[in-house]
């Protein structure tokens, strides 16, 4: 993150409530515009590969998405 971003770190609604998601989510961003007018970016952090949040994070036009990669750590590497 950078001087213009403001990182949201979790997300949290009633699950059975339609479109507290949504709701939650349109208040906060002007909220933060309010407050923070510098602020371009609200960075929604990793979607972690489930389809049902990173479908979530598209239907709201993202300017852009960082494509990330996985490392997974070997056991019993020859460590020569």
């Amino acid at each position: 993150a950078n001087e213009n971003t403001f990182d949201v770190h979790f997300e949290k609604a009633r699950w059975d409530v339609e479109g507290a998601y949504t709701a939650i989510n349109c208040e906060f961003a002007k909220y933060i515009q309010a407050k923070y007018p510098h602020i371009l970016y609200l960075d929604r952090e990793e979607d972690m590969g489930v389809e049902g949040l990173r479908k979530a994070k598209e239907s709201y036009f993202p300017h852009h998405m960082i494509q990330r990669g996985f490392a997974v750590l070997k056991e019993n590497v020859n460590e020569d």
